[in-house]
């Protein structure tokens, strides 16, 4: 756990039970009394999706530590990597521009958390 005020540019934490990874980080005054927060603009690691979320300096995020690891596409329909130290094979996603441009026996760099496996770009 870490408060919100020790997050800074590319951590990652959790938010409604998904990661997020902080892009920008932003101070913002709100109310009468003028209380600042923190405004963070995020991006799910997983699905992409770009989200707002603003909280108080105090307010504590479960961070998560994210290891970038290299695999090699095995499959493309369905997608499958092969983690090259583990020699573990794994069902990935990614975004569809990424799908076209991977071939199999492409080396990448993906992340895993909880049993989601998400590629993030070509080697």
């Amino acid at each position: 756990m870490a408060s919100a005020s020790d997050l800074k540019k590319g951590s990652c934490f959790l938010h409604r039970g998904n990661v997020v990874k902080v892009n920008k980080k932003e101070l913002v005054a709100y109310g009468t009394h003028s209380h600042s927060k923190l405004k963070f603009f995020v991006e799910d690691l997983f699905n992409k999706k770009q989200d707002t979320v603003t909280l108080a300096h105090q307010d504590n995020v479960e961070t998560v530590d994210i290891i970038k690891k290299t695999g090699q596409v095995i499959s493309k329909n369905p997608l499958q990597i092969m983690d090259i130290v583990s020699y573990e094979t794994l069902d990935a996603e990614a975004d569809e521009e990424l799908i076209n441009s991977l071939n199999e026996g492409d080396e990448v760099i993906f992340v895993s958390y909880r049993g989601k496996v998400s590629i993030l770009e070509k080697k």
